[in-house]
Protein backbone atom coordinates (compact mmCIF):
# COMPACT_ATOMS: atom_id res chain seq x y z
CA UNK A 1 0.00 0.00 0.00
CA UNK A 2 1.44 3.52 -0.98
CA UNK A 3 1.69 6.45 1.22
CA UNK A 4 -1.11 8.13 -0.92
CA UNK A 5 -3.26 5.25 -0.44
CA UNK A 6 -2.73 6.32 3.58
CA UNK A 7 -3.35 9.64 3.27
CA UNK A 8 -6.70 8.84 1.28
CA UNK A 9 -8.01 6.60 4.00
CA UNK A 10 -6.81 9.21 6.92
CA UNK A 11 -8.76 11.78 5.68
CA UNK A 12 -11.83 9.89 4.76
CA UNK A 13 -14.80 10.53 6.84
CA UNK A 14 -15.41 7.29 8.95
CA UNK A 15 -19.08 5.66 7.59
CA UNK A 16 -22.66 6.88 9.01
CA UNK A 17 -23.94 4.93 11.66
CA UNK A 18 -26.99 2.96 10.19
CA UNK A 19 -30.42 4.53 11.32
CA UNK A 20 -31.87 3.01 14.69
CA UNK A 21 -34.42 0.63 13.89
CA UNK A 22 -38.19 2.29 13.43
CA UNK A 23 -40.34 2.20 16.71
CA UNK A 24 -42.90 -0.81 16.72
CA UNK A 25 -46.21 0.05 15.16
CA UNK A 26 -49.27 -0.13 17.95
CA UNK A 27 -50.94 -3.35 18.01
CA UNK A 28 -53.94 -3.54 15.27
CA UNK A 29 -57.33 -3.83 17.63
CA UNK A 30 -58.99 -7.18 18.46
CA UNK A 31 -61.69 -8.57 16.59
CA UNK A 32 -63.36 -8.89 20.12
CA UNK A 33 -62.43 -5.04 21.13
CA UNK A 34 -64.00 -4.00 17.74
CA UNK A 35 -66.80 -5.54 18.15
CA UNK A 36 -67.58 -4.38 21.62
CA UNK A 37 -66.96 -1.23 20.45
CA UNK A 38 -69.29 -1.21 17.73
CA UNK A 39 -72.34 -2.72 19.93
CA UNK A 40 -71.76 -0.25 22.30
CA UNK A 41 -72.23 2.51 19.81
CA UNK A 42 -75.32 0.88 18.37
CA UNK A 43 -76.77 0.66 21.79
CA UNK A 44 -75.79 4.65 23.05
CA UNK A 45 -77.80 5.26 19.35
CA UNK A 46 -80.72 3.46 20.44
CA UNK A 47 -80.78 5.36 23.85
CA UNK A 48 -80.54 8.43 21.97
CA UNK A 49 -83.39 7.59 19.72
CA UNK A 50 -85.47 6.94 22.45
CA UNK A 51 -84.74 9.99 24.38
CA UNK A 52 -85.17 11.98 21.13
CA UNK A 53 -88.29 10.87 20.14
CA UNK A 54 -91.56 12.97 20.87
CA UNK A 55 -94.28 11.36 23.21
CA UNK A 56 -96.84 11.36 20.66
CA UNK A 57 -94.68 9.77 18.41
CA UNK A 58 -94.10 6.39 20.61
CA UNK A 59 -97.15 4.60 19.04
CA UNK A 60 -96.31 5.38 15.61
CA UNK A 61 -94.68 2.55 13.55
CA UNK A 62 -91.92 1.26 12.10
CA UNK A 63 -91.83 -0.84 9.33
CA UNK A 64 -95.08 -2.51 11.09
CA UNK A 65 -94.72 -2.61 14.53
CA UNK A 66 -94.90 0.60 17.08
CA UNK A 67 -91.58 2.63 17.81
CA UNK A 68 -91.68 1.27 21.53
CA UNK A 69 -92.51 -2.60 20.44
CA UNK A 70 -89.09 -2.22 18.07
CA UNK A 71 -87.16 -0.81 21.23
CA UNK A 72 -88.56 -3.77 23.40
CA UNK A 73 -87.86 -5.93 21.21
CA UNK A 74 -84.36 -4.74 20.60
CA UNK A 75 -83.15 -4.69 24.02
CA UNK A 76 -85.18 -7.89 25.08
CA UNK A 77 -82.69 -10.12 22.23
CA UNK A 78 -79.67 -8.00 23.37
CA UNK A 79 -80.19 -9.48 26.71
CA UNK A 80 -80.69 -13.12 25.50
CA UNK A 81 -77.46 -12.40 23.32
CA UNK A 82 -75.43 -11.08 26.56
CA UNK A 83 -76.65 -14.31 28.41
CA UNK A 84 -74.14 -16.65 29.24
CA UNK A 85 -76.31 -19.38 28.22
CA UNK A 86 -80.15 -19.43 27.53
CA UNK A 87 -80.85 -21.16 30.51
CA UNK A 88 -80.35 -18.13 32.84
CA UNK A 89 -81.94 -15.92 30.50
Amino acid sequence: MGQLDKLQRMNTPPPTPPAPPAPPSPPAPSIQHAIASQFGAALAMLRACVEACPEEHWDAPVAKYPIWQVVHHTLSFVDVYLAPDGEKW
